[in-house]
């Protein structure tokens, strides 16, 4: 009758024998149940991976008939649909898997190939990739880079600030030699290198520039590399019908007059890529993408033109 009589302040308890103490010490609030987290286990987040690996065409029974990949993956001993991911630690897969499902599973993309590089699917020295090759798409990491991102993050990021200023004193080096020649009537095209150097120094000096790439500063560098190449998937993958979206991308930031050094203040890698503007732009995307998802300051217009190229191909972002 407690709720009829005592509402919320009833502390009746039930003496069947009629022997209890007279004295009982009822409790201010009940406890409230523990809340039980459960560890990551390494199958349980190989599964998580696997859920964004699609099949390969062809008879699985007999994966010489599925095509480059799948003769790939037989020569390696590996399984089609398999994650593979040998002598990785759980720590460094729920990485991997989060990015993936930030990432991927947001747009509902999948992939043929997840795990280490293995014979065949080597992509240069990079310490991760993705790309499509015969119609199938794979993200590969380097297998000492997954076991090592911080220590490899942190050369980068040394490295890049050790770069960034020799190339601000090699500018203003470059800018007084031609000033110089200048003056004494010397030199050829001595005001288009004075020019450019000084467009160059601007740059450098800008406390924007200031990352190799957006893994180098992030807290989890393999979680950022992993949407990085994540990124890129999306890139083939989101508007086939159309075009790449880094080249609507594209499209969108000579709209709003984004310049190209602008580009280098999402990352030093989104400007030069792999030394030419095309591979650039590929890393601007994924830069962008990347450095956006981790709210990480870019320009504003290069932010406006990625959520552009994401919303005129029907997608809601951010």
């Amino acid at each position: 009758s407690g709720w009829s009589v005592c509402q919320g302040y009833c502390y009746c308890v039930l003496d069947p024998t009629g022997k209890m103490t007279k004295r009982i010490d009822a409790p201010v609030r009940e406890p409230g149940r523990k809340k039980i987290i459960k560890e990551a286990t390494k199958e349980g987040e190989l599964g998580r991976i696997k859920k964004f690996l699609s099949a390969l065409p062809g008879d699985p029974k007999f994966p010489r008939s599925q095509g480059w990949l799948g003769e790939t993956l037989a020569r390696g001993n590996i399984k089609p649909g398999v994650p593979n991911f040998v002598g990785i630690p759980t720590k460094r897969l729920t990485s991997i898997a989060n990015a993936l499902q930030d990432t991927l599973g947001r747009f509902n993309v999948n992939v043929q190939y997840l795990g280490t590089f293995t014979r065949g699917l080597q992509k240069r020295k990079a310490n991760a990739a993705a790309w499509l090759s015969s119609q199938n798409n794979v993200i590969g990491w380097k297998k000492s880079y997954v076991l090592n991102a911080e220590k490899v993050s942190e050369g980068s990021r040394k490295g890049f600030l050790y770069h960034k200023t020799r190339a601000i004193e090699t500018a203003k080096e470059k800018i007084s030699e031609y000033k110089l020649l200048k003056k004494q009537g010397k030199g050829h095209q001595v005001d288009y290198w004075i020019d450019k150097y000084e467009k160059q120094l601007i740059r450098l000096e800008d406390p924007r520039f200031n990352k190799w790439s957006i893994s180098s500063i992030a807290d989890d560098p393999l979680y950022a590399t992993s949407k990085h190449e994540s990124w890129h998937q999306l890139d083939l993958q989101l508007n086939t019908e159309k075009d790449f979206m880094s080249n609507i991308f594209k499209k969108n930031l000579d709209d709003l007059a984004v310049t190209r050094d602008e580009w280098y203040f999402v990352s030093e890698y989104a400007g030069t890529g792999q030394g030419t503007e095309s591979s650039a732009l590929l890393e601007l995307w994924a830069e962008t993408g990347t450095a956006i998802d981790m709210k990480i300051p870019i320009p504003e217009n290069i932010k406006r033109a990625f959520i552009k190229t994401l919303n005129d191909a029907g997608f809601d972002y951010p």
